[in-house]
């Protein structure tokens, strides 16, 4: 009886684990930084997933200014958390998770594909003072990072985002325009503001509340929901305050 009641138990977790998979419609990506820099992304709309390992002499911005490390070594320099946010705002993208796994399931569901950065033409190689080779992001990237990271479902549903820049740092504005705009938004506007705010906020009608794009914008920055009914069915504002930055995650 009692091993009837267990095999029960573990089919209905399946069950539900396989079903919110299954209903889960944006992009996922996992930024892993425990050896070197790997990214896994894939969309359950497209079902196209791709893997792609950065080259160890990459060199990213640590977030929050904290120097410039290596893609090999930035893993080491600081939080799980912190490493992934210093990638994806060096490569102009979101992510879902910092150091996690992609399911078995979507393994088997989506098509793969293994990117080989070296090959297409998005980096260069310069010499640090040292001597040593250094590689770079190019123009390119740009372009390639809003095809591979796109969500089909929110580039779908035509949302346009203004951000508003009050941070006090100079690029915050774009930086982020890019990242948003990586899934598949469109960014009608960036701007330095004045409000003297703290931290990070999303506003939009009420009933955009719990939208995934929201969502999505909440986790990467950090913000806090706030409503504004002088918005569009279809427009969110990005108000990155005083202190934005200062560990978004």
């Amino acid at each position: 009886m009692m091993r009837t009641v267990k095999f029960s138990i573990v089919i209905l977790t399946l069950g539900v684990v396989l079903f919110l998979l299954s209903n889960s419609k944006t992009r996922y990506t996992v930024i892993d930084t425990r050896s070197g820099v790997k990214i896994s992304s894939f969309d359950p709309v497209s079902k196209k997933g791709f893997e792609m390992r950065l080259p160890d002499n990459l060199e990213i911005p640590g977030a929050d200014g904290r120097g410039k490390w290596n893609a090999a070594k930035i893993g080491r320099a600081g939080e799980p958390s912190w490493a992934a946010e210093s990638v994806a705002g060096y490569l102009g993208v979101t992510f879902t998770k910092a150091n996690g796994y992609i399911w078995w399931w979507d393994r088997l569901r989506v098509k793969w594909e293994k990117i080989d950065m070296a090959k297409k033409g998005w980096m260069q190689e310069t010499r640090a003072v040292d001597g040593e080779p250094v590689t770079h992001l190019t123009e390119s990237w740009k372009v390639a990072a809003k095809e591979m990271f796109v969500s089909e479902i929110i580039s779908q549903q035509r949302w346009n985002v203004e951000v508003v820049n009050s941070s006090g740092e100079v690029g915050w504005g774009s930086k982020t325009a890019d990242r948003i705009e990586s899934i598949g938004v469109r960014v009608s506007e960036v701007k330095t503001g004045q409000e003297q705010e703290e931290g990070c906020w999303v506003e939009g009608q009420r009933k955009n509340k719990r939208e995934a794009i929201v969502k999505i914008m909440l986790a990467n920055w950090g913000c806090k929901w706030r409503e504004n009914s002088q918005m569009g069915e279809r427009e969110l504002l990005l108000l990155l305050g005083l202190a934005f930055g200062s560990g978004q995650r």
